[in-house]
């Protein structure tokens, strides 16, 4: 500026008197007037510089205020990264291109013991403080994928464990100009997995031992339940051996019956008669002699029954189903109880000697315990025999009872034969249920299975 205004200055002429006005009374006057005239433009000159000069002034102002502001809010962010720095948990450092701390947290002073003149020290000289994991390689990595990088390091010193997070430094231009290293502490973490891996461990120990106690437990229950499996089947076979036996001494008593006393009874009763023909005998004693037939004749009908309930020859000669028909045409006739059959699939049908002789046995318990306790009028047995299996249904209009919860319950009534009933079927393999309320009638629902050879 002061430049424009020296070049500004006016210059000094020579000016040359005409000879016409060089008198000495005028003379002064007209250089005065001279003077004036050089010297007015000049003023506006400095006049001019003078107000570019407030100008400049006042556009000196201008930014002196802006820079003051700009200072001002630069000590503001300074103040609050400061109290950032000096409030927060996290201990972080800086470092440039070279791998040197320019800066660095309170936090991260307390935990590297660093100090203000440690600015400037490469950051490999902190890794002394880690026992594992080497920063140059990670930082290294950082920088040439632009990609940040975690890891877990253990400041062996105090028994510390942190997190470790490697990431870029840029600028406000986005010019990458280092890295920025923090840590989280996850101490507490790991206290907390050693804890509960001890526990773990602990644990996996227990449930080792209990499943080895477990095991042993199990190879027990196995072995008791196979020699459980073996007495039952000891007890099934030796129960299907008496039920054999019995059925077998059946049979010889009814054969015996019939043929032995049933002939014997047949000469008594004949030779009554013979006796009862006699002229020579008085009027008295053929009276006598009649009633003693009559009491034979009765006594060989009630052999043939009991022959044929021990066990009818039908049975084996016919088969089931003529069997039944007969022993229920007859058992109605006895109890006045008319009696319904039905039976489907047994026509020039023959099952297993066992199935048939069960069934039958059913049927004739069944309708023993109707005649003794149901005062029944009416009674429904069906007979179906399927593709694998035999199904009996006995039904009877009979004054019913309560159906114990199992067969050996307190309420049980043993005249039933229920244990009998069921364990006939069970012998098959099949089952029997009973269905009965007081005042309602009984139903009894009987399943057999089928060889796979009758099928």
């Amino acid at each position: 500026m002061m430049d424009d205004i020296n070049s500004k200055r006016p210059t000094i002429f020579n000016f040359r008197v005409p000879s016409d006005i060089a008198h000495p009374v005028n003379q002064g006057g007209y250089l005065a007037t001279t003077a004036n005239t050089s010297l007015h433009p000049l003023n506006e000159e400095l006049q001019v510089a003078n107000e570019e000069l407030r100008v400049i002034n006042e556009e000196f102002q201008t930014v002196n205020a802006d820079l003051s502001q700009k200072i001002a809010e630069l000590d503001r962010a300074n103040a609050d990264l400061a109290n950032f720095f000096a409030n927060t948990q996290i201990p972080v450092i800086f470092l440039d291109l070279d791998r040197r701390i320019t800066r660095f947290t309170p936090h991260a002073t307390d935990l590297f013991a660093l100090i203000d003149s440690d600015i400037g020290r490469p950051i490999t000289d902190l890794n002394a403080h880690f026992c594992n994991g080497d920063l140059l390689p990670l930082i290294a990595q950082v920088l040439q994928t632009f990609a940040p990088v975690e890891c877990e390091v253990q400041q062996s010193t105090y028994d510390r464990w942190w997190i470790m997070h490697i990431g870029l430094y840029r600028t406000l231009a986005n010019r990458v100009d280092g890295v920025v290293i923090s840590f989280a502490d996850i101490t507490a973490l790991k206290q907390t997995e050693a804890v509960l891996k001890e526990s773990h461990d602990a644990l996996e120990r227990r449930v080792v031992a209990r499943t080895q106690e477990l095991e042993l437990a199990n190879t027990s229950l196995h072995a008791h339940i196979a020699q459980q499996i073996r007495d039952e089947q000891a007890r099934e076979h030796l129960l299907q051996q008496i039920v054999t036996a019995q059925e077998e001494e059946r049979r010889r008593i009814a054969r015996e019956l019939h043929d032995e006393m049933g002939q014997n009874l047949t000469a008594l009763i004949l030779s009554l008669k013979a006796l009862h023909d006699n002229s020579t005998i008085d009027a008295h004693m053929t009276d006598h002699i009649a009633q003693i037939q009559a009491m034979a004749v009765q006594i060989s009908e009630d052999v043939r029954s009991l022959a044929v309930h021990l066990r009818p020859s039908a049975l084996d000669d016919l088969g089931l189903a003529l069997a039944l028909s007969t022993y229920i045409e007859q058992w109605s006739a006895r109890a006045h109880v008319a009696v319904d059959l039905h039976s489907s699939g047994l026509d020039g049908v023959r099952m297993p000697l066992s199935v048939e002789t069960t069934i039958y046995r059913l049927v004739q318990e069944s309708l023993t315990n109707v005649r003794k306790h149901a005062q029944a009028t009416e009674v429904s047995v069906i007979i179906e025999r399927r593709a694998d299996e035999m199904r009996l249904i006995i039904e009877d209009d009979g004054v019913g009872f309560t159906v114990p919860t199992t067969p050996s319950a307190p309420d049980a009534t043993p005249p039933l034969g229920l244990i009998g009933m069921t364990e006939r079927a069970v012998l098959l393999g099949g089952s029997l249920t009973i269905e009965s309320e007081p005042g309602r009638g009984t139903s009894i629902f009987v399943r057999i299975p089928l060889p796979k050879d009758q099928n």
